[in-house]
């Protein structure tokens, strides 16, 4: 992970995910919040599941944050979970392992193809977006 400036940021429930993307609330400065390169994913979120947020972040999601790669990292292997998930638009698919280490492991392997051996695509930032073409 040297030799990049990236920070894993964490957010409660699939609501507080949409607000960080969007830029809104307390997300909207986005030196201290910016747009992710990549989304891990769990699917069992409170109030709004990663299910949801998959299906709005394809679907409703403003600018080009569709196009943002999601790594779900779920503790369900169940076939059904997978394929909806491959559905709505998820990269990739990762079962969480029982322990601590092995998730550090997994976190670090996702991080070292999705940052270092891979191209994401630039974000522009939703607000910054919608304002150019109000201007235009």
């Amino acid at each position: 992970m040297a030799g990049h400036n990236s920070a894993l940021r964490r957010v409660s429930d699939g609501i507080e995910a949409m607000r960080y993307l969007k830029g809104d609330c307390e997300y909207a400065d986005r030196k201290k919040f910016p747009v992710p390169d990549i989304i891990l994913l769990d699917l069992k979120l409170p109030r709004f599941s990663g299910f949801d947020f998959l299906e709005w972040l394809h679907n409703e999601a403003p600018g080009d944050l569709a196009v943002l790669p999601v790594i779900v990292l779920s503790a369900s292997d169940g076939p059904a979970d997978v394929r909806r998930a491959y559905a709505l638009g998820a990269n990739a698919y990762l079962v969480k392992p029982l322990d601590w280490d092995s998730l550090f492991e997994r976190i670090r392997t996702i991080y070292s193809f999705w940052v270092d051996q891979t191209e994401t695509p630039v974000i522009v930032d939703p607000k910054m977006a919608s304002e150019a073409e109000s201007r235009s």
